[in-house]
């Protein structure tokens, strides 16, 4: 057994049971370790950020509420070391939070919608949908 698995076996995330917990080879964006979690009774493995994975492995089960609120955890840590180095004031902590990240957020998944769908995300249609829904062979069975 790994020292990893040693750490979180017999842990939950969610409702999950943690069996094993394997390191990958993808690293997040910053360099940091990824792992691969499996669970007992089946459910699908999932990967995460080791020090995510620190953050959302609980004794005890817990609900999907509770596994978002673990999951922004290490994300405000951050936030707030980035946000004190910079020593800015509370009114440019509120705009760059308020509306700058919002934004800037917002504007890479409407760029990621658009490169994914082909188009501008306010020209998808519901047959676009459809067309992506629907698998290939039904109309063939409709013929």
């Amino acid at each position: 057994m790994t020292e990893l698995t040693k750490e979180f076996v017999g842990k939950f995330i969610e409702q999950n049971k943690i069996r094993k917990v394997i390191e990958v080879e993808e690293k997040t964006l910053l360099g940091r370790q990824k792992v691969l979690v499996e669970y007992k009774g089946g459910a699908e493995q999932e990967v995460f950020p080791l020090e995510v994975l620190r953050e959302i492995a609980s004794k005890d089960k817990y609900d999907l509420t509770e596994l978002r609120e673990k999951r922004v955890i290490p994300i405000i840590k951050n936030m707030l070391i980035l946000l004190t180095e910079a020593e800015l004031k509370k009114e440019d902590i509120e705009h760059i939070i308020g509306i700058r990240l919002k934004s800037a957020i917002n504007d890479s998944l409407d760029r990621a919608s658009d490169k994914l769908w082909g188009k501008e995300s306010f020209n998808i249609t519901l047959k676009d949908a459809d067309d992506i829904l629907r698998p290939k062979d039904i109309d063939k069975k409709d013929s």
